[in-house]
Formats: structure tokens, sequence, C-alpha cells
């Protein structure tokens, strides 16, 4: 009885552990896709802005849309040295977004 008793509780622990490396994959994943989402949320962002410049003529100043360029280009070279394919993209669209600004502005 004691040894049925201790292999059923083997098969639960190996059922929990399968769930959990399950569990965890999906963790990653779903992590990913949240980060491409926020990365998607916070470089479209600044679409309005370009609109409102082209179509109304107002604008950024200046020194801010630099500035944000200036510190979206450190990040860029940052995370390609890390290989990180998701900053590296936000990077690259925030910067081309605040150059198109930028031109809307001069």
């Amino acid at each position: 009885m004691k040894d049925t008793i201790l292999m059923y509780i083997g098969w639960v622990g190996m059922g929990c552990l399968q769930v959990y490396k399950k569990l965890a994959s999906m963790k990653d994943t779903i992590l990913l896709y949240i980060g491409w989402i926020g990365m998607g949320c916070l470089q479209f962002n600044s679409i309005p802005a370009i609109i409102q410049a082209v179509e109304a003529g107002t604008s950024t100043p200046v020194p801010t849309v630099v500035l944000t360029i200036a510190g979206l280009s450190c990040y860029l070279v940052h995370s390609i040295n890390r290989k990180d394919t998701l900053y590296t993209t936000g990077n690259i669209v925030g910067i081309t977004g605040n150059l198109i600004l930028l031109g809307c502005i001069l």
C-alpha cells in the first residue's frame, strides 16, 4: 500500500513538473509578445504629432526632437551590441518617426 501511494505521488510530481515546464515556456512567449506590443505603443505614439505638424504646421520644439533622436541613437547602439531585436526595432522606428517630425519642423 505504501509503495502504491509513493508511486502515485511520483506520478503527480512528474505531472506537475511537466505542467510547470510548459507554463514556463508559455510565459517566455507571452512576455516576448508583450514587449513587442509595448514597443508598438511607445514608438507609434509620435504619429499624431507628425500628422499635426504636417497638416497644421504646428511643431514640437527642435531641441526636444534632437535630444530624443540622440537618446534613441544611444539606445540603438546599446541594443545592437546586445543583439536585442526588440529594442533595435523600437529604436529604429523611433528614430525614423522623430526624423520625419524634425523634417516637418524644419
